[in-house]
């Protein structure tokens, strides 16, 4: 009884790992030769939309220029900002 049940334990481990192989061999067939999505980095670089930066500030004396060098000193293009 032990042992027909260690089988079917078995029987069951194997055909999980089977399946769990041949999806990463999917995946790494798909990865290889179907067309992928374009890098973030390359729409990074893409055309980016103009920007408005609204800052709400109200007798805000104390941190004002420290927000806007903050803003300054994003990393977004500046034609665009």
């Amino acid at each position: 009884m032990v042992v027909a049940f260690l089988d079917i334990w078995v029987a069951i481990v194997v055909t999980i790992m089977v399946i769990y192989a041949a999806r990463h061999w999917y995946f790494t067939l798909n990865r290889m030769l179907m067309r992928q999505r374009p890098f973030y980095q390359d729409l990074y670089d893409g055309d980016l939309p103009a920007l408005s930066v609204v800052v709400p500030m109200h007798n805000e004396g104390s941190v004002a220029r420290a927000v806007l060098d903050a803003l300054l000193a994003s990393d977004y293009p500046h034609d665009r900002l």
